[in-house]
């Protein structure tokens, strides 16, 4: 699902569904900065080659739990030091 600046029906159904059940799971508001930057950070994931919604969901709660603490919002601005996952090889399938 590289992006590349562009998504289709099918990527943005995976994004939207990924973002309404991780914020809805993880008590995130709908209009809420905390979405907004799930949503960046999902964007960021799929343009570098996440494709399954599965492994989105997985790599939004490893960068969760990996905030500081004393944070007041799961996900923060760019205050907070950038999580780095490395990018999954082009033709590999995950399970």
């Amino acid at each position: 699902m590289r992006l590349n600046g562009i998504a289709g029906p099918e990527q943005l159904a995976v994004l939207t569904g990924v973002l309404d059940d991780f914020c809805r799971s993880n008590a995130i508001a709908s209009n809420s900065e905390e979405r907004d930057n799930v949503g960046r950070l999902l964007v960021s994931l799929a343009e570098r080659g996440w494709q399954k919604a599965d492994d989105l969901k997985a790599m939004l709660t490893a960068s969760r739990r990996s905030q500081p603490t004393g944070t007041t919002s799961t996900f923060c601005s760019a205050s907070c030091p950038p999580v780095v996952f490395s990018t999954p090889t082009i033709g590999a399938t995950s399970e």
